[in-house]
């Protein structure tokens, strides 16, 4: 589904890398049938399954196209992602490194919409999304190849989550835009594995604290300018930090809310949402 999603869109000068990193399914013998049909599609074998960043990068090593579009093997485009992004990308030109668009969930158990993802937020955004996320996940994204050179790539040493930092790191130097169409629809409730998760659905909780402490300690200097942002993170930290039993770690990340010089309405609202994830997982 998604290869088929990627091959029928409307704009055909691009190449397809499929990186498989140490799949226990079909997977190349799926994109071989491919390859012998089509030769804009490419298979790249990881011996090792590190992670999704780790995928990525090195997909990036091999790809030879301007522009980077993003696409889980669980999701799909609709026929004129590819068209309209690169259309608006080169617009706007170098000053964009970040095109996305909207996209549609999707309930792969009862065949239905969930609902719809449609961010308006474009220009320049690091301020906004060192408070959290705002422009979608990853498939929205059309990336200038040269903005992720110019932040070394994704990090892959992070379990999961590198399409937002990824996008945080980008817009440091980058404006982004989007495009106000759906474009893209994310499944949901499907068999498969989330990055997030291990086998078995459940959740690498230490993983996910890990993941926002680097995030806080990779842009400290722009969390010092906008101390609120941080709540965000210490909120995610807390609420994985309760779900695993962690209560050292949630002591300490409230206490660092508590002392954050910021007004007292969002302390409150801060240590409202921690209790009641504590309390949910205590009793």
């Amino acid at each position: 589904r998604a290869i088929d999603s990627a091959l029928g869109q409307t704009f055909i000068d691009f190449e397809l890398i499929v990186v498989d990193g140490a799949s226990e399914d079909d997977t190349r013998q799926v994109v071989e049938k491919y390859i012998q049909k089509d030769q804009r599609v490419k298979y790249i074998y990881i011996e090792e399954n590190k992670n999704a960043a780790y995928c990525f990068n090195t997909g990036l090593k091999k790809a030879l196209g301007k522009y980077i579009s993003i696409l889980d093997d669980d999701d799909e485009f609709f026929p004129t992602k590819l068209e309209k992004q690169v259309k608006l990308m080169e617009e706007r030109g170098e000053s964009v490194g970040i095109v996305y668009c909207w996209e549609e969930f999707w309930d792969d158990k009862k065949d239905c919409r969930i609902r719809e993802g449609k961010e308006t937020s474009k220009g320049q955004l690091y301020n906004q999304l060192l408070a959290g996320p705002c422009t979608g996940g990853g498939t929205l994204m059309f990336i200038r190849k040269s903005a992720i050179q110019k932040v070394g790539g994704f990090d892959d040493s992070i379990k999961f989550g590198s399409d937002y930092q990824l996008n945080l790191n980008i817009s440091e130097y980058y404006e982004h835009d989007f495009v106000p169409e759906v474009l893209v629809r994310t499944h949901w409730n499907h068999l498969y594995v989330h990055l997030t998760t291990q086998k078995g659905g459940i959740i690498d909780y230490a993983a996910v604290i890990e993941y926002y402490k680097k995030i806080l300690k990779d842009h400290q200097k722009g969390f010092e300018r906008y101390p609120r942002a941080r709540f965000y993170h210490y909120q995610s930290i807390l609420s994985a930090a309760s779900r695993s039993k962690k209560y050292q770690v949630w002591m300490r990340y409230l206490l660092k809310g508590l002392s954050e010089h910021v007004d007292f309405s969002l302390k409150m609202t801060f240590v409202g949402k921690a209790v009641k994830r504590l309390c949910a997982s205590v009793f």
